[in-house]
């Protein structure tokens, strides 16, 4: 013999199912219109978590602000000497030169250009996949370089 208090629960769980069954075509609809809501949130939800976090990532090793000489509509180099200037500047922290060119590929006819940082004096360069298959990363020592 089953004990009242559970007979009880059996009973609205007996209800519960019959009238489910009674109307089984409009409770599958509405199953899996709530299905397909709670999916496209979830996804919804994951996709712009991603987003966010891949932006984070790239902007952590990008500068705040970029000063570049423009020269008939072309960058042009920034003669190192105005370093000190910069350095006078209240708010400036760091001062990170780049060396950077334009190389034109044949084949494709198109213009590419080329940018090197020095890895030690950037704030994350520790944590950056440097790996190359041939070569190293130009040096500003280097001849040739700004």
């Amino acid at each position: 013999m089953i004990p009242k208090g559970l007979e009880k629960q059996f009973n609205i769980l007996d209800f519960s199912l019959s009238s489910l069954w009674r109307r089984k075509l409009k409770n599958l609809g509405i199953m899996l219109v709530f299905a397909l809501v709670i999916f496209l949130l979830g996804s919804f939800q994951m996709l712009t978590g991603a987003l966010t976090n891949s932006a984070e990532a790239v902007l952590k090793n990008t500068p705040e602000i970029t000063i570049q000489k423009m020269s008939a509509g072309r960058q042009e180099a920034i003669p190192l000497a105005y370093v000190e200037k910069l350095h006078s500047i209240y708010g400036i922290r760091a001062i990170i030169p780049r060396v950077w060119g334009y190389y034109f590929d044949e084949s494709n006819l198109a213009n590419y250009t080329v940018l090197a940082l020095e890895s030690d004096l950037m704030p994350y360069g520790s944590e950056l996949n440097l790996t190359l298959e041939l070569g190293h990363f130009p040096k500003r020592t280097e001849s040739g370089t700004a």
